[in-house]
């Protein structure tokens, strides 16, 4: 059974009235995933089972009294675990932390730019952000670390924010690649933590040849070509071989395709297919 990765993105919040547990459920595309059940448990209470909303977001509230009485019989550091157990397209996932009762609740996000890279693409600048309550928490350290790299640490600006750059080819290889962030809070804000993931493409590189049999009307057109990449031909992928009318391409729903026809790559790379010459010169 094959199934897409979910993602869980978890943060705590801190009102007058009391404590928010929530956060967002998301696909491996950072797609949100609505209508799914997420089971939240809080060290001291009853696990509740929440639904995500149309943008995956889910939320659970713990009045202050419940907070101030879990901090009298279990102390100030409290762990809570959120669960999805996914379902017939999603796998699932698992988030944990802890409530820090007397801290400020801290908010971590990452941000990729750009989400995707190739491998000998342009550096990717990983964007962390640590918030508080009321303002962004400026002078922290933060920890970032991709895969099983060495962790790189900055310290925030006045806007809670510090940027690394990551050159992909320092990853070796193309893949999906986790990144962590930590803030080791202080005397006034709690830790937190958040993950994201990169994708890292290889380049691929394509030939196309073409020659007409026969006449203009009657006859086909061979098209033939390779793919490869850096390591060398690529066997068994799809190219699309389409046809395509210049002057309705800008006027037309379909951009003036005429015809689109497919071929699969043998073990060397290779492709060749014929279309005839009718479908390219229209119907």
């Amino acid at each position: 059974r094959i199934r897409a990765r979910s993602a869980l993105d978890v943060h705590v919040e801190r009102n007058a009235d009391g404590l928010v547990l929530g956060g967002t459920l998301t696909d491996d595309a950072a797609g949100p995933l609505p209508r799914e059940s997420v089971l939240a448990d809080v060290d001291g209470l009853e696990p509740r089972t929440v639904r995500t909303g149309p943008g995956g977001e889910f939320e659970l509230f713990i009045a202050k009294g419940d907070a101030d009485a879990l901090a009298g019989r279990l102390g100030e550091r409290i762990p809570w675990r959120v669960r999805y157990e996914g379902g017939a397209s999603y796998g699932p996932v698992t988030a944990h932390g802890h409530l820090h009762l007397a801290h400020d609740p801290t908010r971590l996000t990452l941000e990729l730019d750009p989400a995707e890279a190739s491998i000998d693409g342009e550096a990717v600048a990983i964007r962390a952000r640590i918030e508080g309550p009321d303002s962004s928490v400026d002078g922290a350290e933060l920890h970032v670390q991709v895969a099983d790299g060495p962790e790189l640490i900055g310290e925030t600006d006045s806007d809670g924010r510090v940027t690394f750059l990551l050159r992909p080819d320092d990853l070796v290889r193309a893949g999906t690649f986790r990144i962590s962030a930590r803030y080791l809070g202080d005397l006034r804000f709690a830790p937190a933590e958040a993950n994201t993931t990169l994708r890292v493409l290889r380049g691929t590189r394509i030939t196309l040849r073409v020659g007409r049999e026969g006449d203009l009307h009657t006859g086909r057109y061979r098209f033939s070509g390779r793919v490869s990449d850096d390591r060398g031909p690529l066997g068994g992928v799809t190219v699309a071989i389409v046809a395509k009318d210049l002057d309705a391409a800008e006027t037309t729903a379909t951009g003036g395709s005429r015809s689109q026809t497919l071929a699969v790559t043998d073990g060397d790379g290779v492709y060749i297919v014929a279309v005839e010459a009718r479908e390219m010169v229209g119907r």
